[in-house]
């Protein structure tokens, strides 16, 4: 494994630092969640990543939660480049197949703090626009994704200094009992759907006011 990896063969080409601890189970590891494989590497005087990575997930009994990020897409500078081009929208893969195992929702975060507000790859109105008018536009949903006079007020304010989505993990269960795993995001004040606060300050306030979207096209 460890010749695999120094040749660079499989999706993964041991970029340790972007392998992350989300939970351990056992009291004396709890110290390295939220560190990366090569921190704790380091802190342990474990020579080879992989043999820290291994060591840690035999010690509790193959029970830790790792962390991956996206293993493709991750050239910020070519990100920006497809992000600005007027034939693209972001948006993830997948639509959700792994529930379980991936926490794709924080992209549009992703994107307004890094693209627009950090490297100014593009501006905000744009980054809005491609997440907004353009998908509506898109799908044919021609009374949202813009905010204009008799449209359906669907409104996010945030503070975009504040914006960020947590490196770990979150649980909750779903209406079937199965665990979904996400992200908690900061610097969201309001979530108004259809005219009415869903989300205040990252609570839910109880109120359901979506509906059932179809094309008009």
């Amino acid at each position: 494994m460890k010749r695999d990896l120094h040749d660079g063969k499989g999706f993964f080409h041991g970029d340790w630092n972007r392998i992350y601890v989300a939970k351990a189970v056992k009291e004396h590891n709890r110290k390295y969640e939220g560190k990366s494989i090569a921190e704790v590497a380091r802190s342990t005087g474990i020579v080879d990543p992989l043999d820290a990575f291994f060591d840690l997930a035999i010690d509790e009994e193959l029970y830790t939660e790792f962390h991956a990020p996206a293993m493709s897409g991750s050239d910020e500078g070519a990100s920006a480049v497809f992000l600005r081009a007027n034939s693209t929208i972001p948006s993830f893969s997948d639509g959700g197949a792994h529930y379980r195992f991936l926490t794709c929702g924080h992209w549009p975060t992703y994107v307004l703090s890094k693209f627009a507000r950090d490297r100014r790859d593009v501006s905000l109105e744009l980054a809005h626009y491609k997440m907004s008018a353009l998908p509506a536009w898109i799908m044919g949903y021609r009374d949202r994704g813009v905010l204009r006079e008799d449209l359906a007020a669907d409104v996010m304010v945030y503070d975009l200094n504040r914006l960020s989505y947590s490196e770990a993990f979150t649980k909750t269960d779903t209406p079937a009992g199965d665990p979904r795993r996400f992200r908690t995001a900061e610097g969201y004040r309001y979530i108004l759907v259809n005219g009415a606060v869903t989300f205040e300050e990252g609570m839910a306030t109880g109120v359901r006011s979506g509906a059932l979207l179809r094309s008009t096209r």
